[in-house]
């Protein structure tokens, strides 16, 4: 009988534990909350923008004669120097020509005559032409878009390529017209470069459109920004006209306090946490609102300036109970 009564004590004991324990559970889950410990980390806000790279500086090359194309000297992606050969196209006619008007020019030089001065310009004009036989960079940069090939033959002013001056690298993006006010001149991004996988490019926002520009369904700002070249070596890898994506750190505050936007409560322009402050007689927790002061506010967090600190415990709906503090 007494060993009964201990059974039976002991099977009691353990039924008041179990609904201490749901009793705990049920106030700690009131209203679908969870208990949050307020920590200090970092509040950061980015902006994404897709766009592109072109090179601020470039000249478009054309030929200035036509002729036979004798000689390559280069290929797309090569980095030429100021005065490097690009093509030469056949200079016989061209040299003839000068040759001719040079020894006309030779007969009446010094005499002072109309005819003079017209086959001084004859000379000049057809030695210009046979110097344009050879087509030489215009600036230090990386060719690219040239197609013609040897045996082709040229017509005067046709398009042959590009020679882009690779110091003066930037993007161009579109950012949403909410996100106006959030950037400004100077500014740096951080670049991904569609090709080159695993690098990144700093650049310094250097144009924001005063305007709009409509793209897709919505309303755009038109952003540029120059890419720092340091390495020169990586920067000679990206492909001009390339895609690329950018991010904009509009927001960056650390070791402060910050909590889950959902945990603040808003009332009569004032701002209030429910927060844990110790536990009753029968071990449940005590919650009291509280009035606190913020200060920034993204998405997700809000930072805290006043009536919280390091440690403390507050109340925080369920469904954000997997919120980073960090």
């Amino acid at each position: 009988m007494k060993r009964k009564i201990i059974v039976i004590s002991i099977i009691l004991a353990l039924i008041m534990i179990l609904i201490s324990c749901n009793a705990n559970k049920a106030f700690s889950n009131i209203n679908n909350e969870i208990e949050y410990v307020v920590k200090k980390g970092d509040l950061t806000e980015f902006i994404n923008v897709d766009g592109y790279v072109y090179p601020e500086n470039f000249y478009i090359i054309y030929s200035k004669i036509g002729g036979e194309v004798k000689e390559i000297f280069t290929k797309n992606g090569q980095y030429l120097r100021k005065g490097d050969k690009i093509l030469k196209v056949d200079d016989l006619d061209y040299k003839i020509s000068m040759l001719n008007a040079q020894l006309a020019y030779e007969e009446v030089k010094g005499t002072n005559t109309l005819e003079e001065k017209i086959k001084k310009l004859s000379y000049e004009k057809a030695k210009l032409n046979y110097e344009n036989t050879l087509i030489k960079a215009p600036i230090n940069g990386i060719i690219f878009g040239l197609n013609v090939r040897k045996g082709d033959i040229l017509p005067s002013q046709q398009k042959l390529c590009i020679i882009a001056d690779d110091s003066t690298l930037e993007f161009i993006g579109y950012i949403d017209i909410f996100d106006y006010n959030k950037i400004k001149l100077n500014q740096k991004i951080k670049l991904k470069i569609n090709g080159l996988s695993g690098e990144y490019f700093e650049g310094v926002i250097s144009y924001i459109s005063p305007g709009t520009v409509e793209k897709g369904s919505s309303d755009k700002v038109k952003i540029k920004a120059k890419i720092i070249t340091k390495n020169s070596d990586k920067h000679k890898k990206i492909y001009f006209g390339a895609t690329a994506e950018g991010e904009i750190t509009t927001l960056n505050l650390t070791d402060i306090i910050k909590i889950p936007s959902d945990a603040v409560i808003f009332e009569n322009e004032k701002t209030y946490v429910k927060i844990k402050n110790g536990v009753d007689e029968n071990g449940n927790p005590k919650i009291e609102k509280k009035e606190i002061k913020i200060g920034l506010i993204t998405d997700d967090f809000i930072e805290v300036k006043e009536g919280l600190k390091d440690g403390d415990t507050i109340m925080i709906k369920a469904a954000d109970k997997n919120l980073s503090i960090f």
